[in-house]
């Protein structure tokens, strides 16, 4: 799926990762590329992020009696969102934890 991406002509960087991790075999530079990757992909995560909260409009408050069930919601969801955070994280980093450590 990489190399119909970028194919022969057109060198994208997940095409430059695979060709410098399995055809040159030159995995500093292939971490350091999945690295630039990695922080452009959570930068355009933040701007998004900013912009979409911008363009949000906040919910009328809730009546009294609602508020206990709003705060257990809001800690489902608070709980739900670290858990999908911490995974991505994990499915994101160790690979590249693993470069690090097999270079070592």
């Amino acid at each position: 799926m990489i190399l119909i991406l970028g194919g022969p002509r057109f060198n994208t960087i997940e095409t430059a990762i695979y060709r410098k991790t399995l055809i040159d075999f030159d995995l500093p530079l292939a971490t350091a590329l999945a690295l630039v990757q990695l922080a452009c992909t959570f930068a355009m995560i933040i701007i998004y992020t900013r912009l979409q909260n911008r363009a949000v409009v906040p919910p009328r408050s809730a009546p009294a009696s609602d508020h206990s069930a709003g705060n257990r919601v809001q800690r489902r969801a608070k709980a739900l969102l670290l858990i999908v955070t911490i995974s991505m994280l994990s499915l994101l980093l160790l690979p590249l934890l693993a470069l690090i450590v097999d270079r070592s």
